[in-house]
């Protein structure tokens, strides 16, 4: 099973967040898998287990990101909605409906 998705700072048209580090742990077994994001802020993890996750998502010039909860299922590919990371020297509100 295969999970993508891609990083973007919050703050900045959405550039990408090249070389973010991110961590899925398998909450059953507390598995961990590690890749980081690429040019784009793309990432993709291979040959993950089924079952449900934790993201954790790192970077030195950003506040990390944890606690983002996902489902691998038997089906080949899982992609998750773009991740948005603040820079730790900006301090934002964000407003939901």
């Amino acid at each position: 099973m295969n999970l993508a998705g891609n990083i973007a700072n919050f703050s900045s048209s959405a550039s990408p967040v090249k070389n973010a580090t991110l961590t899925a742990t398998h909450k059953e077994t507390g598995t961990t898998h590690v890749v980081n994001s690429n040019e784009k802020g793309e990432f993709q993890f291979d040959s993950l287990e089924p079952g449900k996750y934790t993201l954790k998502v790192s970077h030195q010039e950003y506040s990390e990101l944890a606690g983002i909860d996902f489902w691998v299922t038997r089906e080949n590919l899982t992609r998750l909605p773009t991740i948005y990371m603040f820079r730790k020297n900006e301090h934002s509100v964000i407003l939901c409906q």
